[in-house]
């Protein structure tokens, strides 16, 4: 494996655990130690941004594990493919299409249900 494509997979990583702190509000890898946080980077999976913030689009969460994937043929490959990922996240926010991880929506819903279906004329 050239040297160069070694590095683009490391900094796609990189990338994630930015993209991850950004979309969950806390590190991927926390320890008390650099050690520590080493050993949780080569062996520890970060808890998944949808169980710490639901409301996010799960497309973005999805593409967010992926760049945080240990098995480098598991990762995103490329810059040009990164870009592409983030480009449908953004597309699908903008037609209003995001999907979300329903299973962790209960309970949050600040408008009551009978004011929802009436604003949509049910």
């Amino acid at each position: 494996m050239e040297r160069k494509e070694t590095k683009a997979r490391t900094d796609i990583f990189r990338f994630g655990r930015v993209m991850y702190e950004a979309s969950a509000g806390q590190r991927a890898f926390n320890g008390e130690s650099l050690e520590s946080v080493i050993g949780r980077i080569l062996k520890a999976e970060p808890q998944p941004v949808t169980e710490l913030k639901p409301v996010r689009p799960y497309t973005l969460c999805l593409v967010i594990r992926r760049y945080l994937k240990k098995d480098r043929a598991r990762r995103t490959q490329t810059a040009k493919t990164l870009r592409e990922e983030l480009q449908e996240v953004r597309q699908e926010v903008q037609v209003g299409t995001v999907l979300v991880d329903g299973s962790k929506l209960q309970g949050i819903l600040p408008v009551p249900i009978p004011a929802w279906r009436q604003s949509i004329g049910m």
